[in-house]
């Protein structure tokens, strides 16, 4: 039987590598406490859940819906025309000045707090008079007024 010398040169040549029993003891540690942190967390921070909250008072069964105009701006004769929505009678139509004067007077017949306005505009409408209708209407007290698409002639 041969005996080996235990030199610093054997020791380091035999040596396989850092000892890897502290790096995994230290991830252990960690592991515990972030299992240990979690649990005191309660449950509605890890996973909100959005549930919503009982109805009041049940609906009326006799509301009626929310009112909606629709107003309609084309150009016709190199001018602006406006129809619809209770700005001009039913079936005509009526340059952007007389439909922008009549907004307050629409107002006063229905409620505007509530009611909805649906403004549409061809493509060859101005920006400018479609602004102006949709202002007259906002100073009136119409709050929800939605810019739609006209359909081409």
């Amino acid at each position: 039987m041969i005996l080996r010398l235990r030199d610093a040169r054997s020791l380091h040549e035999a040596h396989a590598g850092p000892s890897m029993t502290p790096m995994v003891d230290v991830v252990l540690v960690i592991l515990i406490f972030f299992m240990a942190s979690a649990a005191f967390l309660a449950s509605d921070k890890l996973h909100p859940v959005l549930i919503p909250p009982p109805p009041s008072a049940a609906p009326d069964p006799f509301a009626l819906p929310a009112l909606v105009l629709r107003v309609e701006l084309r150009r016709e004769a190199g001018r602006t025309i406006v129809s619809g929505g209770g700005l001009t009678p039913p079936g005509e139509s009526a340059p952007v000045e007389v439909a922008v004067s009549r907004a307050a007077s629409l107002a006063l017949r229905v409620d505007a707090g509530s009611a909805r306005i649906s403004l549409g505009a061809a493509d060859d409408v101005p920006y400018a008079d479609l602004m102006r209708v949709r202002d007259a209407l906002a100073r009136a007290g119409f709050e929800q007024v939605a810019l739609v698409p006209v359909p081409g002639p």
